[in-house]
Protein backbone atom coordinates (compact mmCIF):
# COMPACT_ATOMS: atom_id res chain seq x y z
CA UNK A 1 0.00 0.00 0.00
CA UNK A 2 3.06 2.01 -0.22
CA UNK A 3 2.05 3.13 -4.03
CA UNK A 4 -1.45 3.87 -2.88
CA UNK A 5 0.02 6.66 0.32
CA UNK A 6 2.12 8.20 -2.64
CA UNK A 7 -0.84 8.13 -5.12
CA UNK A 8 -3.42 9.66 -2.56
CA UNK A 9 -1.06 12.64 -1.97
CA UNK A 10 -1.47 14.01 -5.16
CA UNK A 11 -5.49 13.60 -4.88
CA UNK A 12 -6.38 11.28 -7.58
CA UNK A 13 -9.90 11.64 -9.35
CA UNK A 14 -9.55 7.72 -9.59
CA UNK A 15 -7.79 4.72 -8.12
CA UNK A 16 -6.97 1.96 -11.13
CA UNK A 17 -6.36 -1.41 -9.44
CA UNK A 18 -4.81 -4.10 -11.78
CA UNK A 19 -5.57 -7.84 -12.24
CA UNK A 20 -8.52 -7.36 -9.99
CA UNK A 21 -9.92 -10.70 -9.06
CA UNK A 22 -12.20 -10.37 -5.92
CA UNK A 23 -14.15 -8.50 -3.96
CA UNK A 24 -12.08 -8.84 -0.89
CA UNK A 25 -9.98 -6.72 -2.94
CA UNK A 26 -12.29 -3.96 -3.60
CA UNK A 27 -12.71 -3.69 -0.11
CA UNK A 28 -9.53 -3.46 1.12
CA UNK A 29 -8.84 -0.86 -0.97
CA UNK A 30 -11.66 1.12 -0.48
CA UNK A 31 -10.60 1.09 3.24
CA UNK A 32 -7.10 2.02 2.31
CA UNK A 33 -8.58 4.98 0.27
CA UNK A 34 -11.17 6.24 3.20
CA UNK A 35 -7.62 6.29 5.66
CA UNK A 36 -6.09 8.35 3.16
CA UNK A 37 -9.01 10.72 2.30
CA UNK A 38 -9.44 11.56 6.06
CA UNK A 39 -5.46 11.59 6.70
CA UNK A 40 -5.07 13.72 3.93
CA UNK A 41 -8.19 15.77 4.41
CA UNK A 42 -9.85 14.93 1.17
CA UNK A 43 -13.09 14.99 0.74
CA UNK A 44 -14.66 11.49 1.74
CA UNK A 45 -15.73 8.84 -1.09
CA UNK A 46 -14.67 11.51 -3.60
CA UNK A 47 -11.45 9.10 -5.05
CA UNK A 48 -12.96 6.07 -7.48
CA UNK A 49 -11.76 2.52 -8.01
CA UNK A 50 -11.28 1.48 -11.67
CA UNK A 51 -11.09 -2.19 -11.32
CA UNK A 52 -8.90 -3.69 -14.05
CA UNK A 53 -10.23 -7.33 -15.23
CA UNK A 54 -7.17 -8.62 -17.11
CA UNK A 55 -7.91 -12.71 -15.83
CA UNK A 56 -10.45 -14.99 -16.49
CA UNK A 57 -11.44 -15.08 -12.52
CA UNK A 58 -11.88 -11.82 -12.51
CA UNK A 59 -14.12 -11.24 -16.19
CA UNK A 60 -16.17 -14.22 -14.62
CA UNK A 61 -16.45 -12.40 -10.73
CA UNK A 62 -16.67 -9.28 -12.21
CA UNK A 63 -20.38 -8.46 -10.72
CA UNK A 64 -18.90 -8.96 -7.12
CA UNK A 65 -15.80 -7.00 -8.11
CA UNK A 66 -18.17 -4.10 -9.09
CA UNK A 67 -19.93 -4.66 -5.37
CA UNK A 68 -17.31 -4.46 -3.36
CA UNK A 69 -16.92 -0.67 -3.32
CA UNK A 70 -19.45 2.20 -3.85
CA UNK A 71 -16.83 3.89 -5.39
CA UNK A 72 -16.88 1.67 -8.09
CA UNK A 73 -18.50 2.88 -11.13
CA UNK A 74 -17.04 1.01 -14.20
CA UNK A 75 -14.88 -1.97 -14.85
CA UNK A 76 -12.03 -2.12 -17.50
CA UNK A 77 -11.07 -5.27 -19.57
CA UNK A 78 -7.44 -5.86 -19.69
CA UNK A 79 -7.21 -6.97 -22.92
CA UNK A 80 -3.46 -8.19 -23.47
CA UNK A 81 -3.37 -9.86 -19.91
CA UNK A 82 -6.79 -11.55 -20.35
CA UNK A 83 -5.57 -13.31 -24.00
CA UNK A 84 -1.83 -14.48 -22.40
CA UNK A 85 -4.21 -15.55 -19.07
CA UNK A 86 -6.56 -17.94 -21.45
CA UNK A 87 -3.54 -18.96 -23.50
CA UNK A 88 -5.38 -17.12 -26.57
CA UNK A 89 -3.35 -15.80 -29.76
CA UNK A 90 -4.58 -12.25 -29.79
CA UNK A 91 -5.78 -11.31 -33.31
CA UNK A 92 -6.08 -8.14 -34.47
CA UNK A 93 -9.78 -8.43 -34.33
CA UNK A 94 -9.69 -9.37 -31.30
CA UNK A 95 -12.18 -11.65 -32.08
CA UNK A 96 -10.98 -14.26 -29.33
CA UNK A 97 -11.95 -11.96 -26.48
CA UNK A 98 -15.69 -11.01 -27.26
CA UNK A 99 -17.16 -13.53 -25.08
CA UNK A 100 -15.17 -11.78 -22.09
CA UNK A 101 -16.29 -8.23 -23.18
CA UNK A 102 -19.58 -9.02 -23.55
CA UNK A 103 -19.78 -10.87 -19.92
CA UNK A 104 -18.32 -7.66 -18.79
CA UNK A 105 -20.34 -5.42 -20.46
CA UNK A 106 -24.12 -7.28 -19.85
CA UNK A 107 -25.98 -6.47 -17.44
CA UNK A 108 -24.58 -3.18 -16.48
CA UNK A 109 -22.65 -5.10 -13.62
CA UNK A 110 -21.77 -1.91 -11.71
CA UNK A 111 -25.03 -1.32 -11.52
CA UNK A 112 -24.79 2.07 -12.30
CA UNK A 113 -26.25 4.43 -14.63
Amino acid sequence: MLDLAAAMRARPDVIAYPMSESAAQMHALHAAITHWEAALDIAENSTEILPVCETALGVVDVRAIAAGSPRIRCALLGAEDLANDLCAERGTDAVELRPCAQTLCSGNPCGRD
